[in-house]
């Protein structure tokens, strides 16, 4: 689980830990059913705060760095189920774009605009309908 720790004064989020949890182990034995801290966001991908730009930042270097995307989705998966895959099979360009533009865009739209996704298949379409009906409620600048 992440604990994300806010500024008192702004609500910002000023520090995000990841806790993590064998679950294979905790079965076997109760005693073992201890969450432990894993990271601390920021300094696990050498950015000064969680600022949009340090975020950005951090997209970008999933983008470019297999090392780094490596461990986001390591770390994303809490070294769990998938985890050993994107070790032993690493993360070529597509699966860094992928992995980054999931980390940047919240709308389905923008992240397969991201993912170079211009077909239209039938979700696509049904979600471009159910966006047009409930309006547009991302606006961009």
């Amino acid at each position: 689980f992440r604990a994300i720790t806010l500024d008192v004064t702004t609500k910002l989020p000023v520090r995000i830990d990841t806790y993590t949890l064998d679950l294979d182990k905790a079965n076997e034995d109760d005693t073992f059913a201890k969450f432990a801290f894993h990271h601390e966001f920021s300094q696990e991908y050498g950015v000064p705060d969680l600022s949009p730009n340090s975020a950005l930042e951090v997209s970008n270097k999933i983008m470019t760095n297999e090392s780094i995307a490596i461990k986001y989705k390591v770390n994303m998966n809490a070294h769990g189920k998938g985890s050993e895959d994107v070790i032993k099979n690493g993360c070529n360009a597509r699966c860094r774009r992928m992995t980054a533009c999931h980390t940047t865009n919240s709308v389905y739209r923008d992240a397969r605009n991201c993912f170079n996704w211009y077909d239209i298949d039938g979700f696509t379409l049904l979600s471009y309908i159910f966006d047009f009906l409930d309006g547009v409620w991302v606006n961009k600048k």
